[in-house]
């Protein structure tokens, strides 16, 4: 395998940003030409939570239906943000289920 350089990001979220990763099993599931991770997320629904963009990922990684050879995490996080008057708060979304 070739080697991986990373590279550390800091990014600042604002309230209602999400982030999103995902291995390759969600992308990798054979030659039938199929939608991007992004495409898919893309057509999303404003305002929606960290799982249901899980879910829409998961959808994608599911098609075509049958057997895949590859395992799928996912991991999505939607900052909800704060007020003075409200505490902290984020929510986070794992799949993990056999596909």
């Amino acid at each position: 395998m070739p080697v991986v350089r990373l590279e550390a990001a800091e990014v600042q979220l604002q309230p209602g940003d999400s982030v999103v990763a995902y291995t390759d099993g969600v992308t990798d599931q054979g030659p039938a030409g199929r939608r991007s991770p992004q495409d898919a997320l893309g057509d999303r629904a404003s305002g929606a939570d960290a799982d249901q963009l899980a879910r829409i990922l998961m959808d994608l990684a599911r098609q075509p239906s049958g057997e895949h050879p590859d395992d799928i995490a996912i991991l999505a996080l939607r900052f909800l943000g704060q007020s003075a008057a409200e505490p902290a708060r984020s929510l986070a979304a794992v799949v993990p289920q056999e596909v």
